[in-house]
């Protein structure tokens, strides 16, 4: 790790479980209302945190595995919450809308509703993806098993929300809690502050990230 952050543990469902993981012994599991967020992940100063990435480059990748499909949305991590602005923030979730999956990322978030990639291709439930994005520059791309799936470019300054914490496995914020939690697994999550990733086609990681 680059730098160590506290995590906090909200509700009684997020937890180490050995029942599924792609690496190593266990994986984060979150359901319900339970989620992890980043300690001091809410300052509005980008310079004094960690996940405000302002105009710098970042990458943040991790393995996400859905075990239902009752979830019309469901964020892997965002720093995001219910009654947040949305000029601000960003995240990706998987989604479900009119009968179909797919995924969407807004990273950038400088105006409403600017997503990267929003896709009706279809993802499979109790199946294990890796999901990556990073920005390089003025661009911003983001890969799914090691596929770009979308990119834009944009230099804007990324969250500078006071309110959002950087979250895991949902949306979270002081006021209103989580929201839009992820019903499954997360393993190996891993945030840079350098663009790990560029091209059409990367490679997946083969063994634990270092």
């Amino acid at each position: 790790s680059e730098s160590a952050h506290t995590i906090t543990v909200q509700g009684a469902a997020a937890y180490t479980s050995t029942a599924q993981k792609k690496w190593g012994t266990a994986s984060l599991y979150t359901e319900g209302t339970s989620c992890i967020y980043v300690a001091g992940s809410n300052n509005a100063t980008d310079s004094n945190d960690y996940f405000n990435f302002g105009t710098r480059d970042y990458t943040i990748e991790c393995w996400a595995r859905s075990n239902t499909t009752g979830n019309n949305e469901e964020y892997i991590f965002s720093k995001w919450g219910s009654g947040v602005s949305q000029t601000d923030p960003y995240w990706v979730q998987f989604t479900r809308s009119n009968m179909s999956t797919g995924y969407n990322i807004q990273m950038p978030a400088s105006v409403a509703n600017h997503y990267i990639v929003t896709s009706t291709s279809f993802w499979s439930v109790n199946t294990w993806y890796w999901i990556a994005v990073a920005r390089e520059g003025s661009t911003t791309s983001f890969w799914v098993d090691g596929t770009r799936v979308g990119t834009v470019t944009d230099s804007d300054a990324i969250s500078t929300h006071a309110n959002p914490y950087f979250t895991i496995g949902a949306g979270y914020s002081t006021s209103s809690g989580p929201s839009y939690v992820h019903q499954g697994y997360i393993d190996d999550f891993r945030v840079s502050s350098v663009a790990r990733y560029s091209g059409a086609s990367i490679t997946v990681p083969t063994a634990a990230l270092g």
